[in-house]
């Protein structure tokens, strides 16, 4: 009887044609991301030289302001600084011109350092993106150690991250958006239309036949995501490559900083991302059997996500802890696994842990209010 009310779930599934539609649309996107990724990876790694000239220029016109008006020390100090820093950029061209990376990559961590020995001396003024520029300097350090290449564009074009940046696209709207849109027509239809009352009529417990439901519904959720993650992994490896299972990944946290590989950010991507879809199908569950209407679903939790995403701008620092425990905090997947949120509150709480120890236990709370919703519903037979 279980394998009846699957199949007959499915095929409801497949008559939905906003299901195609949707996966349409995400190989699509996730086609027009790649390429836009790639054209402009390519387009400014062919600008780095370029660019470090005009660095350069800008420093060389330091220096002669400078030499015509040394009356001090610190006048002094101040040109050999800029000296130095010239110097340093006229070797990275030439590193860069000669398609030397590694090269190229030591001569811009020697100028980072050499900026930021320049600020903590009080030599120069500490900008507001100071504390990137040394997380910065750290994460290529790491990654010269272990001789990696670096890219120093925000465009990801290698297979794993890439999978990682596709949900940052992805999350907190769009995917949720398109699972709710189909999930509400599976959970939702027998509901609304009052043919939920005769199925439990059906020797079977209604537990089972609302779990039937939720099993498709959660299977729709897991279709989506390794579509995401296979055609995002596939087509950046096949086009660039695959990266390095260990190349490091910096996560903020409290105390500053640490590093995990791309592997496991990849792992805590995919662990999150399935307990945010597990939670959606549990909480449309219950607000369908109090609501008995799709639309009033949908609207309620769009509303609560956007609430969320909004709080989490708006708030700052430990005034705003108490959000650790929303669930919808935690659809900014790559944000929490990159320890962004960690950074914007300065609180720890903001952890992949705790966002799926959050999701799982609302997803819990939910189980249980829609199992006594369930076991609440009557048999009403008209005359």
């Amino acid at each position: 009887m279980i394998n009846l009310l699957l199949k007959f779930e499915l095929k409801k599934v497949f008559k939905q044609k906003v299901v195609y539609i949707i996966l349409f649309i995400l190989i699509a996107a996730t086609s027009i991301f790649y390429a836009t990724h790639n054209n402009q990876y390519h387009m400014l790694q062919s600008g780095l030289a370029e660019e470090q000239v005009w660095n350069n220029t800008e420093v060389q016109r330091v220096i002669d302001e400078t030499k015509l008006d040394i009356e001090t020390e610190k006048d002094r100090q101040n040109l050999a600084s800029e000296e130095k820093l010239l110097q340093l950029g006229v070797e990275r061209v030439a590193a860069l011109n000669a398609n030397d990376s590694k090269t190229a990559l030591q001569l811009e961590m020697l100028m980072e350092e050499h900026r930021i020995e320049e600020i903590t001396s009080g030599r120069q003024d500490r900008s507001p993106d100071f504390q990137e520029l040394e997380t910065d300097l750290a994460l290529k350090k790491e990654i010269a150690k272990k001789g990696y290449e670096y890219n120093s564009t925000m465009f990801s074009v290698w297979g794993p991250d890439f999978s990682v940046n596709m949900m940052r696209y992805m999350f907190p709207y769009f995917l949720p958006f398109c699972f709710i849109l189909v999930i509400t027509g599976v959970l939702g239809s027998d509901i609304e239309t009052g043919k939920w009352r005769f199925l439990t009529t059906l020797p079977l417990k209604k537990s089972r036949i609302m779990g039937a439901k939720k099993f498709v519904a959660y299977g729709i959720g897991f279709v989506f995501i390794a579509l995401l993650f296979l055609l995002s992994f596939f087509i950046a490896g096949t086009v660039n490559g695959y990266s390095y299972s260990d190349y490091p990944v910096l996560v903020k946290d409290v105390t500053g900083y640490h590093f995990i590989t791309i592997t496991k950010q990849l792992l805590q991507v995919i662990l999150l991302v399935s307990a945010a879809m597990y939670f959606i199908v549990n909480l449309t569950t219950v607000l369908l059997l109090l609501f008995k209407n799709t639309v009033i679903t949908m609207i309620v939790e769009l509303v609560l996500l956007i609430i969320t995403q909004q709080l989490t701008q708006r708030f700052e620092a430990v005034e705003a802890t108490w959000l650790a425990f929303n669930p919808f905090i935690y659809f900014n997947i790559v944000d929490i696994t990159e320890g962004n949120i960690v950074d914007h509150f300065k609180s720890a709480y903001f952890t992949t842990g705790t966002g799926i120890l959050v999701l799982l236990a609302s997803s819990i709370i939910c189980l249980i209010i829609s199992r006594f919703l369930v076991n609440s519903e009557r048999l009403v037979l008209t005359a």
